[in-house]
C-alpha cells in the first residue's frame, strides 16, 4: 500500500519528493501554473495536445490486450471527482470492475509494482504534469483477489492523456494500458530508455523484458522494496543516487515557487 511505501522510504528521498509537491501546490494555488508551463515549454519540449478523451474512447480499438481508466479532476484543487474503469483494465489486474472501483475509492488497491518502480513512475508522471501526453513502459505484478498471492507479471505501455479546459487547466485524465511482449519492451528500451520503468536507469537497472518477467516477484518482495534496499550497501548507494535524481527533477518547480511571494 502507499502508506507503507512512504513509511519505508528513506527520509532524504521523501523530503525531496515532498519539497517538489509543496512547490507544485504553491504554484497551482497561486495561479501561476500557466506561467510556469509556458516557461517550461521553452526549456523542455512537451506534448501540448489538445486532446478530447471522449473522442479517443470512440476512435480507439479496445481488445483483450488494452484497458483504460478515466479520472475527472477539479481544476482548482487537482483532486479526483469521478472515476471510470473499463472492463479491460480490471481484467488486466485480475479483479471485477466494481471491486476495482471500490478498492480505489477506499485507497485499498495493492500497488501493482515494486515500491521502487511505482515511486519512479509516479514521480515521472508528476514531474511532467505539463505534458498532455505521457508514455511509460512498465512491469506490473498481479495478485489473486482473494488470497493476495502474486500471480504472473506482465509488461505494458501506460499512456496518460490529459484533457484541459480553455485556461489550460487539467480537467480529465485518461490512462491507457496496453500489454507488451518482451520484444516490444526491448525495442522501447533501445529507442526510448527513459520511458522504461522511469528513474530505474538512475540505479543502473535496465534489464530486458525476459529478465524482468523472470525476476518480477522477487524484486517486488525483496530487492526493490525500500526497506530491503536500506539493509545493503549497494541498496543504500542506489537510494542516494535516486534521491539526487528526484531533487533534480523537481528543481524547476522548487526554484520557480521560491520566486513567488
Amino acid at each position: 500500500m502507499l502508506t507503507s511505501m512512504f513509511m519505508d522510504m528513506p527520509y532524504s528521498i521523501r523530503s525531496a519528493f515532498d519539497a517538489g509537491l509543496r512547490a507544485i501546490e504553491k504554484i497551482i494555488l497561486g495561479g501561476k501554473l500557466a506561467e510556469f508551463t509556458a516557461m517550461r515549454r521553452l526549456e523542455v519540449p512537451v506534448a501540448a495536445g489538445p486532446y478530447s478523451i471522449e473522442r479517443l474512447k470512440e476512435t480507439m480499438t479496445w481488445d483483450t490486450s488494452t484497458g483504460y481508466w478515466i479520472m475527472d479532476v477539479d481544476p482548482q484543487t487537482m483532486s479526483r471527482t469521478r472515476l471510470e474503469v473499463s472492463s479491460g483494465i480490471a481484467t488486466f489486474m485480475n479483479v471485477h470492475p466494481d471491486e476495482m472501483l471500490a478498492r480505489v475509492g477506499n485507497c485499498d488497491n495493492p500497488i501493482p509494482q515494486s515500491q521502487l518502480e511505482f515511486f519512479g513512475s509516479i514521480t515521472y508522471e508528476i514531474a511532467f504534469m505539463q505534458s498532455s501526453k505521457l508514455v511509460r513502459n512498465l512491469r506490473l505484478v498481479r495478485r489473486c483477489p482473494k488470497g493476495g498471492k502474486l500471480l504472473d507479471p506482465m509488461l505494458c505501455r501506460l499512456t496518460t492523456i490529459r484533457e484541459r479546459d480553455s485556461f489550460g487547466r487539467m480537467v480529465r485524465v485518461m490512462n491507457i494500458l496496453q500489454r507488451l511482449t518482451p520484444s516490444d519492451y526491448d525495442q522501447e528500451l533501445m529507442t526510448k530508455p527513459t520511458t522504461c520503468r522511469p528513474l530505474l536507469w538512475v540505479i543502473g537497472d535496465q534489464r530486458n523484458g525476459d529478465d524482468l518477467l523472470q525476476s518480477a516477484n522477487y524484486d517486488y518482495l525483496f530487492s526493490q522494496s525500500f526497506r530491503g534496499m536500506k539493509e545493503t550497501m549497494e541498496g543504500q548507494r542506489s537510494l542516494l543516487r535516486l534521491q539526487r535524481e528526484v531533487s533534480q527533477i523537481f528543481k524547476p518547480f522548487v526554484d520557480f515557487a521560491a520566486l513567488q511571494t
